[in-house]
């Protein structure tokens, strides 16, 4: 566990809420296998999986400064799985 003080203007609030549950889940769990809408339901999100993927989709930049690999499989008839894993302080 690390902790560490930074000064309040180094805070992005400009982050979205559900992609800060996501995380977090992600950092607690360390990974995850399904679907968008599995995840959606899983952290009971306000969003829809079509939304939470385009929010992933963006927001790229944001899971890896945060050491979260985002991958996503080919789309079935159902959903398009996806893969997302926590390596901690390791190197993407």
């Amino acid at each position: 566990m690390l902790f560490s003080i930074v000064d309040d203007e180094e805070i992005d609030e400009d982050i979205d809420e559900n992609l800060i549950r996501v995380i977090h889940y992600l950092v607690a769990k360390k990974e995850f296998y399904g679907t968008h809408l599995d995840l959606c339901s899983k952290l009971n999100l306000s969003i829809s999986a079509k939304k939470l993927q385009c929010l992933l989709k963006v927001n790229k930049t944001i899971l890896e400064d945060n050491f979260i690999t985002y991958e996503k499989g080919q789309k079935t008839t159902k959903a398009r799985p996806i893969k997302m894993i926590y390596h901690g302080n390791e190197e993407l």
